[in-house]
Formats: C-alpha cells, structure tokens, sequence
C-alpha cells in the first residue's frame, strides 16, 4: 500500500506580507488621523514639562557651572553624594526639617478646621460667605499674608 501525497511548496511571500501589514497600519493611522491629532498636544505637554526636566538630573553628577553647561562641566559622579552624606550640617539641616514640618502640622491643621467651623457658625452664611471666601483668596495670594496669620499655605 503505496500512499503518495504530493506536498506543493507554499509561495514565499515574506516581503509582501510584511509590506502589507505596514500599509493595514499606515491605514489605520490614516483613518484614525483625528483621534491623534487630539492626542498629539497631551504628549507634547508630558514630554516637554515631564519628561525633558529629567535630563536636569545629570547635575548630581557633575561639577556643574552655569558658564560651561551641563554637557562641558566636569564630571565627579558620586563625589557630591559622598560630600552630601559625610557634611556634618546634613544631620541639623534634616532635623531643622523635620521640626518645621512638624510645627506647620500642628499649626495648620487645627486653624483650617477651626476656620471651618467658624465659617459654618456664622448666621447669615450666604452673604458673609462670599467675602470671607474673597479675604481668604486675596490672602492666599499674597503669600506672605497668609502664612503670618496661619490661613494659606504656600507652595
């Protein structure tokens, strides 16, 4: 019992069937053209306000001077952290950090509630909360104003 299967080559078409999924892509890009033109400024947004400043970080690494520029200052790699973590200001500097911190917790959090409900006691709340509102606003902006009467926060 003698079976013959005549097996025929497939065609190669390697090169074509690569060609024609570029061109289902490129279609589909076609198609789609609104959707990216919609995309295109959020991506332009993150990649020069997020991504661009990073390359900044390679100042950690180098004796940087504002007169030579971040790719013709010398390169030091981690001297400036050994000299960071061996300076013995390091210490009073995070403690003097931390007591702030701490201070501004306990200072802030508390006024914030209790100018809640301050501002919830009051009677007439409807016309006495606009201008509240405003005061806090043109406090908040002056910065400086606000903090001395513990009311806004700067960032």
């Amino acid at each position: 019992m003698d079976i013959n299967i005549a097996v025929r080559p497939q065609p190669r078409a390697v090169a074509h069937a690569r060609w024609r999924s570029d061109s289902q892509v490129w279609g589909k890009v076609r198609r789609e053209r609104w959707m990216y033109a919609f995309v295109l400024p959020g991506f332009v947004f993150f990649v020069v306000f997020r991504y661009l400043p990073l390359l900044g970080n390679i100042i950690a690494f180098e004796d940087y001077s504002p007169y030579l520029g971040f790719f013709d200052s010398p390169w030091v790699g981690f001297d400036n952290f050994a000299a960071l973590f061996t300076s013995p200001a390091v210490g009073n500097a995070l403690i003097n950090t931390l007591i702030i911190n701490g201070l501004q917790i306990i200072a802030y959090f508390p006024a914030t509630i209790g100018l809640a409900l301050l501002l919830n006691s009051l009677v007439n709340v409807a016309e006495a909360h606009g201008s509240v509102h405003r005061l806090l606003a043109v406090l908040h902006r002056l910065g400086g104003a606000g903090e001395c009467l513990g009311i806004g926060s700067r960032r």
